[in-house]
């Protein structure tokens, strides 16, 4: 599906282009060149709403040639507002009734004007302050300080959970009587929240998204990947966000800043990558933020790879649907912190082992759904079981239930006892099964860490071998009658898991995924010194993306289970990927392709 493509304008820039006509002109000249649709115009941010007459003269300049409906940055702060909180931006509290006022008047203002509001990623309770702190504690019933609240978010369980209940509580309430009044002003406006990237913390400031989907009319998502991240999670963080709000999904909204220093743009790669994911997403709508960074020199390159990509996605449209075959990860939404397990997804998901979402009631028979430490606390290894999927069990789930002893979790794994289950390795080498040690030495360290479990019985898939050359299981199969259960120490640490474990680990996950997906990417060679990341596969049910983010050709063989896909000799689209040489095996097919460097193709099946 080809999505509409939008620009959204925030504030300071919608200012700049009502008063300086050839900024205007110039800006409505990229839009047209590059092929924009819509325009969304921002009254608010930073405590300042501009006037309903700059917005009608804002209108006025796009509306000949484009859409047009508004913005709003509630959530961030401004002097005179109320209360505060200094992150890396100062926001606003939303518990304090002040700040409520402001932001339910910017919001009157736009829907007064347009038929569509969409708001910016800042609403969120972000918060701790002491009138925070006195409607927690008489919520539950504590008697905590703020330094003791603060310091029990970070240690302990149940308040954890409670917190996220309160801020969730607390953001669904006002947010309604945000909608309320936009409602009062026009009955026919839209709002539409727009959350952000940061997905792991959604719950605990507030943004409980089954929620938030009942409140307002629709959902966009913050699909921005920063330098140093993985920018699969572009992607999978919309399949993410589907699988909890189902049809309320909207669109998928990323910017050009890298992250580390915002002033500064993100390389024109990486840019080009999130570009790249959020059209593969599916989403109806994607929009780049915001309007005049565009027109900026520092942006040009950005500009010109995001048309080039445009150009080549005309395509590929036919292709993109939004449901997605992959190892399932749970459309759930945990309060607890997840120190090894954030953005698991996106990792595996660079790997080449495709990752998608589905609410915990889909889950059925021939689905392969990851446990992590966060949702081992909240869903039953055994109703998942149950269900008749199977589950990989990641290496911090299984130390989160050796440490707080979760012996339904235990006992499918085979782990006897809670006290010195644990330990850590260091890994030299790793084995798979019935072949050779393997290591990965050239040029680089090649000792790593990998977690130990005291695991009593299974089939090892995996061994890791440390520097007295004894093996322990990184990788562990347990049989329960026809389930399933994959235990994989080796995904504890991740950054080592995608760069510095040799390549038959991360391998050893594919041939897993390939099971269940029925497509896989595996080297070329079994060198020692082969890599194979940053290549990541995208499954519909009739075609595949096959997704190139490094920085020259990549030679993979591509294996198709035709069970599975009834494909015979895989047919590329765009040119982008070329196929070398067939083999055919079974109800295999193993073809050897060529995809460019810093590129999209797609396979019709």
């Amino acid at each position: 599906m080809k999505p509409k493509l939008a620009m959204y304008l925030a504030r300071h820039s919608v200012e700049k282009v009502v008063s300086n006509g050839s900024l205007a002109g110039g800006l409505v000249e990229l839009l047209k060149d590059v092929g924009f649709e819509k325009v969304y115009i921002e009254n608010y941010r930073d405590g300042k709403t501009l006037d309903f007459k700059i917005i009608e003269s804002a209108v006025r300049v796009f509306e000949r040639d484009f859409e047009v409906s508004g913005g709003v940055a509630i959530g961030t702060w401004g002097e005179g507002l109320g209360e505060n909180a200094d992150w890396w931006h100062i926001v606003a509290c939303v518990s304090d009734e002040r700040n409520q006022e402001v932001f339910a008047k910017a919001v009157e203002l736009q829907a007064s004007i347009f038929n569509e509001v969409l708001i910016d990623d800042f609403w969120a309770n972000w918060c701790y302050s002491q009138r925070d702190v006195n409607a927690f504690n008489a919520m539950f019933g504590f008697k905590l300080s703020r330094e003791e609240l603060v310091k029990k978010l970070l240690s302990d369980p149940v308040v954890e959970s409670l917190w996220a209940k309160y801020s969730a509580d607390l953001l669904t309430r006002v947010s309604q009587a945000i909608v309320d009044r936009a409602r009062d002003a026009n009955r026919n406006v839209k709002v539409i929240l727009k959350v952000a990237e940061w997905r792991e913390m959604f719950y605990h400031r507030g943004l409980k998204l089954d929620a938030m989907a009942r409140v307002f009319d629709g959902i966009y998502i913050g699909t921005e990947s920063r330098e140093g991240t993985y920018r699969y999670g572009s992607l999978f963080i919309v399949d993410f966000v589907r699988g909890l709000v189902g049809e309320k999904l909207y669109g998928a909204w990323f910017d050009s800043y890298n992250g580390y220093e915002i002033p500064a743009p993100i390389s024109p790669n990486v840019f080009v990558e999130q570009l790249w994911f959020s059209l593969l997403s599916g989403v109806k709508e994607v929009t780049f933020f915001q309007g005049l960074d565009f027109v900026r020199e520092d942006r040009r390159e950005h500009v010109e790879k995001a048309k080039n990509t445009l150009k080549q996605f005309q395509q590929l449209y036919d292709y993109i649907k939004p449901s997605k075959r992959g190892v399932v990860s749970l459309a759930i939404q945990t309060p607890f912190a997840k120190p090894f397990d954030n953005y698991i997804e996106d990792v595996l998901g660079s790997l080449g082992v495709p990752v998608t979402s589905k609410p915990l009631e889909s889950i059925a028979k021939g689905d392969l759904a990851i446990l992590d430490e966060g949702s081992v606390m909240t869903v039953s290894l055994a109703k998942v079981l149950e269900r008749g999927a199977d589950v990989l069990l990641t290496g911090a789930a299984i130390k989160r239930a050796v440490e707080r002893c979760l012996g339904d979790v235990l006992a499918l794994v085979h782990i006897d006892k809670c006290d010195g289950a644990y330990s850590i390795a260091d890994a030299i080498a790793f084995a798979g099964r019935g072949g050779d040690a393997v290591s990965r030495s050239h040029r680089r360290p090649y000792a790593y860490p990998v977690p130990v479990f005291e695991f009593s019985d299974g089939e090892p898939l995996l061994h890791a071998v440390d520097e007295k050359g004894r093996r322990h299981p990184a990788l562990v199969l347990f049989r329960h009658g026809e389930s399933r259960v994959y235990a994989a120490p080796i995904t504890m640490y991740l950054h080592n898991l995608y760069k510095d474990y040799p390549e038959v680990v991360r391998q050893a996950l594919r041939d897993i995924a390939f099971e269940y997906v029925g497509v896989k990417v595996e080297p070329v060679s079994t060198s020692s010194a082969t890599e194979l990341s940053n290549i990541s596969l995208v499954l519909y049910d009739d075609a595949m993306a096959l997704v190139n983010m490094n920085g020259f050709d990549n030679v993979i063989n591509l294996v198709i289970n035709r069970g599975v896909f009834k494909a015979t000799r895989p047919s590329p689209v765009n040119g982008n990927l070329s196929v070398v040489s067939v083999e055919e095996s079974g109800e295999v097919t193993r073809a050897r392709v060529v995809i460019k460097r810093n590129s999209v193709d797609f396979i019709k099946f």
